[in-house]
């Protein structure tokens, strides 16, 4: 029953990103639709993730009384909800609306599962438990793109919505049918979150997560737009592009999942930021469009298996009772400036002066940040 429940959390989390980036295909049309800047396009995402950070970082308070499996039912329904919503929204303020409530409702996915994952399997199955939960993050950023180019050759972009909207309430069925019959055990709050504030390794891998989730997402989300708009690609080729990268990032997940069962987490966390930022700044500077691409590949792929590895080791490093905590924060804190202001940042950067110096930008970080993998205790 473990397998199914592992499936069904697969599938959850292939919803969360899927639903999260299905907003970067069809950027450039919002802009078009609404005539409106990079920097505004990127607020989009802003809104987004103060909707997601609101309910990843309360995850200690609300696990305790909730439950983690009453919770993730609760968001799958309005998640559903919410997308279907998307159809009737024909101003800004309404779409605004839609993208705080689908972060929101996917910021409960990560705080729930996890627990309920590592209670189904032992410490010595983490790590590929965990690497397969993990892989679906790419499958979602793959499935985003690629709904969107098959839904736009015949509809308006929001029946995209409609169509993850399908997914949602399947995944909703399919919790019903497979989540554990009981509760993992769950610290209190303010006990569990003084736990996460006093380990130094937890607080470098918030900081490592930040510029991991800003690779993977935060610059990802902006993509399409920096391709159409800045390089001239048309929207479909920008679209599977982004995708591949997306498709590609699943081996390469569960291949770092494998390798990180054997105790080799640290060299793997170091080599995946030096390859993402090297990726980043062959975005940033290469002459081509078709070398640019191979680029975009590249970075996609790896900077998505820094996350199955970074979960591993949150649980690793983390007691049972504040792991909820711990994923809050570490997981939190990355992507509420990983995919929340790097991708308006990279947008006012773009209004300002180029796409180009703000990708650099955050290449050059990424890069150097592979040393403070060295901080991080052997687990």
């Amino acid at each position: 029953m473990r397998h199914a429940f592992l499936m069904t959390a697969c599938l959850s989390w292939v919803l969360a990103h899927g639903a999260r980036i299905l907003l970067a295909p069809v950027l450039p049309l919002i802009e078009d639709e609404f005539a409106i800047t990079h920097g505004q396009a990127g607020r989009l995402f802003l809104v987004l993730v103060v909707g997601y950070c609101s309910t990843h970082l309360t995850a200690a308070f609300w696990s305790r009384w909730f439950g983690y499996r009453r919770t993730l039912r609760t968001a799958l329904l309005v998640l559903t909800l919410v997308l279907i919503s998307m159809r009737w929204m024909t101003g800004l303020a309404g779409i605004t609306v839609v993208v705080f409530l689908i972060g929101l409702m996917t910021g409960a996915f990560i705080p729930c599962i996890i627990p309920l994952l590592s209670m189904e399997y032992g410490k010595g199955q983490w790590g590929r438990s965990i690497a397969v939960f993990e892989s679906s993050a790419s499958a979602g950023q793959l499935l985003a793109p690629v709904l969107a180019v098959a839904v736009l050759a015949f509809l308006p972009w929001r029946y995209v919505y409609w169509a993850m909207a399908v997914l949602s309430l399947s995944v909703f069925f399919l919790f019903f049918r497979t989540a554990p019959d009981r509760e993992p055990e769950a610290a209190r709050p303010r006990g569990s979150l003084s736990e996460v504030f006093s380990n130094p390794n937890l607080l470098t891998l918030a900081y490592l997560w930040t510029l991991s989730t800003s690779a993977a997402a935060g610059l990802g989300f902006l993509l399409p737009v920096y391709l159409v708009k800045e390089l001239g690609m048309e929207l479909t080729a920008a679209n599977l592009t982004f995708a591949l990268g997306r498709g590609f990032g699943i081996p390469v997940t569960l291949a770092a999942g494998v390798l990180a069962d054997r105790g080799v987490c640290r060299p793997i966390l170091g080599w995946i930021l030096v390859i993402a930022g090297l990726g980043q700044l062959g975005i940033a500077w290469w002459p081509g469009i078709v070398g640019v691409g191979v680029f975009v590949v590249v970075e996609g792929a790896v900077a998505l298996s820094f996350f199955g590895v970074g979960l591993l080791l949150v649980a690793r490093l983390s007691t049972s009772g504040a792991m909820g905590a711990a994923l809050g924060f570490v997981v939190g804190v990355g992507a509420g400036v990983g995919f929340g202001v790097t991708p308006w940042i990279l947008g006012v950067i773009a209004d300002a002066w180029s796409f180009q110096a703000g990708i650099a930008g955050l290449g050059i970080l990424t890069t150097l940040s592979s040393l403070l993998v060295l901080k991080l205790e052997r687990v």
